[in-house]
């Protein structure tokens, strides 16, 4: 019965085509990525595009240093405090910045306002550094002058307050320095996989709405497994479909980029990203946990699918609700006023799936005492939703084919 159920998956012709064409899109996406790098070469006094380039900047990166020590930063901008040149000048950036690559803008960042539109790279000369750069003790004091802001739409309490510093001093010091091009592809990549889940709907949304559209729903209730086995064959083709389905093109992206340029970057800190995330995590575990959490999105989805497939009786019907839930709060504005209702927006698959984001965002959700991380809650309620689609799901399809 499983293997009948996956059949009729498989062998309709839209399914098919839904599948190749979300496969394709990964694969341009692949050579897209890919010729779109790059990086420029100071030995050549040229940019290097391709896949040339993560190896420029790897060879860039382990010219510089290996760890970002506090001696090597104060150096660093001494040398950059020495130069006659503004930096916010053409020659300045050509001269100086350019160079410098990314090591330039991490540094840059660290020291400059937690609110400012965007740097000022001359800003870099005015740093004190005469008792040392102070950088890791920046990067605390930058985590809490964003903590300490008024927000109108209300401020952290003294406990999140805590409760996020405390996070932030915990991540391992000094950070592994490397360049994280190759990791940002790959997590790139599999934010890419999330338009799968377009195929997923597509796929999916007529396992249950094509017995009640023709008819053959009450004639399957007479056979002998039609209220049990039979729903359970169905959910379970479902399931294995569409997590093997998203699973297989996430893996084979991530294996592809790896084979080409290697995971030697995996055990960088997810700091190289954005200087202020409170994690104590790995670039390589960012990508791993973007990859799981797609996981539990899709089968979260898929369940969700099979139970409103079952209660409107209608494939349209299904895919436009599920397409609206997974693309509308895209286009949604963060309210200036009502907390809750970001924080209710921050949870939906679209905003979720975007763990770069999420990691950095300094979102959580208090329950009394208890204080609860944003990927901790969103990995809460995708699991709770799909446990109580599926144990809803018998249930509902018997009642409506039995209603007629």
């Amino acid at each position: 019965m499983l293997r009948f159920e996956l059949m009729k998956i498989f062998k309709n012709k839209l399914n098919m085509t839904a599948m190749v064409l979300g496969y394709l899109l990964i694969a341009v996406c692949i050579v897209s990525y890919i010729s779109s790098e790059e990086v420029y070469d100071s030995g050549t006094d040229s940019y290097v595009k391709g896949l040339e380039a993560f190896s420029a900047g790897r060879n860039q990166a382990e010219s510089q240093t290996d760890y970002i020590t506090e001696e090597y930063v104060t150096e660093f901008i001494r040398e950059l405090q020495a130069s006659p040149l503004d930096l916010d000048s053409d020659e300045g950036y050509i001269e100086v910045v350019r160079p410098q690559g990314s090591m330039f803008y991490l540094i840059a960042n660290s020291y400059a306002d937690v609110d400012a539109p965007y740097i000022v790279y001359n800003d870099i000369k005015n740093i004190d550094v005469s008792e040392g750069a102070k950088f890791y003790q920046q990067r605390l004091e930058k985590i809490s002058d964003f903590l300490n802001m008024d927000f109108s739409f209300g401020n952290y309490t003294a406990a999140e307050k805590a409760y996020w510093m405390d996070k932030a001093e915990k991540v391992q010091e000094p950070f592994i320095w490397g360049t994280k091009e190759v990791m940002s592809l790959m997590l790139d990549l599999s934010l890419v996989g999330f338009y799968l889940l377009a195929v997923v709907v597509i796929c999916i949304s007529p396992v249950f709405s094509r017995e009640s559209e023709s008819g053959a729903g009450q004639l399957l209730f007479t056979t002998k497994y039609g209220k049990n086995r039979l729903i359970r064959a169905k959910t379970i083709a479902s399931l294995l479909f569409s997590l093997g389905y998203v699973g297989i093109g996430l893996m084979g992206s991530v294996l592809v980029i790896g084979f080409l340029c290697g995971f030697s970057e995996a055990n960088l800190p997810v700091q190289l990203w954005n200087i202020s995330i409170p994690y104590n995590i790995t670039i390589g575990q960012v990508c791993l946990l973007e990859v799981l959490v797609l996981l539990l999105i899709t089968g979260a989805v898929t369940a969700l699918i099979l139970l409103i497939s079952a209660q409107t009786k209608s494939t349209m019907a299904t895919m436009a609700a599920i397409l609206v839930l997974l693309i509308g709060p895209a286009f949604l504005e963060n309210s200036k006023t009502a907390g809750w209702y970001n924080h209710l927006i921050d949870l939906c698959a679209v905003r979720f799936i975007d763990m770069k984001t999420v990691l950095g965002s300094f979102v959580d959700y208090h329950f009394g005492g208890i204080i609860v991380d944003y990927i901790t809650m969103g990995i809460i309620v995708y699991a709770a939703v799909g446990i109580a689609s599926l144990l809803l799901l018998r249930k509902t399809f018997v009642r409506r084919i039995m209603q007629g």
